[in-house]
């Protein structure tokens, strides 16, 4: 009766054994919606029967082309990012960091054209399209948390007299790389999930995004949900490697929670 007093109750902490028993009963549940679809949607039988097609065809190529050019744009925009959002600690700089997160809200369609007379390849533009989409997004995120940091923690660290340079070290870029964490995890998502519609502008390098890109021309519908079903399981481990990281390195981060 207290299990299942506890099972409504909110704000309730539970070991790791029902934890995952919950997570598996709610996979089951969406197997078993996903198995009484309409035969439009493949069954998950034909889905799994497309993998072997999808190796022959060379996906773990694609695959390996689709993640090197995913964290090469992630590595380039959390430099730059970070780089503007820390310096806004100089008021000069503060503008260029507004009109960066400020382009978030142009659409790619048309820029294109422009992102490939900068470049010089394929690659190159497709690398420009994505650092694009994803650094306004982390600036803007980024910035809001350096604006947000209490003054108390500067004037904490000008009484161990600290200069200014070594304030924003130790409070703006030490005392925030949690949450740098935090926002670099959530513009990772954003990557990976802009990279299949990017790899669509040039075709040449391949890429997961092209082979799903094929697939969904000519309707082969078994492939096309193998294929998203790699891209949601890439992005999942991507996102727990960087959980992970920052579970190494902010360890300090972890340890008030509510939940833990």
């Amino acid at each position: 009766m207290k299990a299942i007093i506890n099972f409504f109750t909110p704000n309730r902490t539970v070991g790791r054994r029902p934890a995952v028993l919950a997570a598996l009963a709610w996979v089951a549940v969406m197997l078993m919606y996903w198995y009484t679809r309409s035969a439009a949607i493949p069954r998950p039988f034909a889905v799994i029967g497309a993998f072997p097609d999808l190796l022959e065809a060379g996906v773990l190529v694609d695959l390996g082309t689709s993640l090197l050019l995913n964290l090469e744009a992630l590595i380039i925009t959390t430099m730059i990012s970070l780089a503007l959002s820390y310096l806004t600690v100089l008021w000069w700089m503060r503008p260029v960091a507004a009109m960066a997160l400020k382009l978030r809200f142009l659409g790619l369609t048309g820029l294109t054209y422009f992102f490939t007379l900068a470049t010089a390849n394929g690659h190159q533009m497709k690398l420009a399209v994505l650092v694009f989409g994803m650094t306004s997004y982390f600036i803007c995120s980024m910035t809001d948390v350096v604006a947000k940091l209490p003054k108390v923690n500067f004037d904490y660290a000008r009484t161990m007299r600290s200069s200014e340079w070594r304030v924003v070290w130790e409070v703006v870029i030490r005392g925030t790389r949690d949450q740098a964490f935090d926002v670099m995890r959530q513009n990772a998502a954003i990557g990976w999930m802009m990279l299949t519609m990017v790899e669509a502008l040039c075709k040449s390098d391949g890429g997961i995004g092209v082979m799903l890109l094929n697939a969904d021309k000519f309707k082969h519908m078994a492939p096309v949900m193998a294929l998203q079903l790699i891209v949601l399981i890439i992005g999942l481990t991507n996102d727990s490697l960087i959980v992970y990281l920052k579970k190494k390195t902010c360890k300090y981060a972890f340890v008030k929670l509510e939940r833990n």
